[in-house]
């Protein structure tokens, strides 16, 4: 409130951290206390419980590049992204699950679409310290290896990602399951470096 054009980054280890710290610090600002001592407000990009898809679209588009930005509110592996998605001349990935990344995987060959796929490996020892960070990004696509011959994709994994949530628990509690849905830290800086390098693959195709 002191300086409202200074720009402070808060970074922790954790996403569930993170989530915990914003809240607590938004709370804080929207707080009458706060808003009667200093004059500075949040903004509306914000706000609420929004969807990343419309907040990166949001994002965009105050850019001001000449470019018509579209957000779906679609699962990437349904039916009805597939128009969305077979109109592109390039797929960009950085989806969260293997079976997203599957279905991408499987339409840049079968429609000879590009597909630029990037992630994030957060390496955690066994106490929860952790313990390594690295971003890897794949070009895909006809004449190039797949992201099953690359090692990206599991099929045991999208197979715990596709079952009702009854079973899936279930399977965890037994001990079957690998557990892919906890939470891992998430480290700005990394996620960045991968999205420049995804852009530089894109600049480079």
């Amino acid at each position: 409130g002191h300086k409202p054009s200074a720009k402070i980054i808060s970074i922790s280890y954790n996403q569930d951290l993170a989530n915990d710290l914003a809240s607590s610090c938004r709370s804080l600002m929207l707080s009458p206390f706060y808003q009667g001592v200093f004059g500075t407000r949040l903004s509306d990009f914000q706000s609420g419980d929004r969807l990343k898809v419309e907040l990166v679209a949001q994002h965009c588009r105050s850019i001001g590049l000449e470019t018509t930005i579209i957000g779906l509110r679609v699962d990437g592996r349904s039916l009805d992204a597939l128009p969305w998605l077979l109109d592109c001349d390039v797929l960009i990935c950085s989806t969260d699950t293997h079976s997203s990344r599957a279905v991408l995987n499987a339409m840049a060959y079968a429609f000879y679409i590009p597909l630029i796929d990037g992630g994030v490996q957060v390496g955690m020892r066994l106490d929860g310290i952790l313990e390594a960070l690295g971003s890897e990004i794949r070009i895909v696509g006809p004449g190039l290896p797949c992201l099953w011959c690359l090692g990206t994709l599991n099929a045991g994994t999208i197979r715990e990602e596709n079952l009702p949530e009854v079973e899936r628990t279930r399977l965890l509690a037994e001990g079957y399951g690998s557990g892919t849905e906890q939470a891992v830290p998430s480290v700005a800086a990394v996620n960045v470096s991968a999205a420049g390098g995804m852009a530089s693959a894109l600049v480079g195709l």
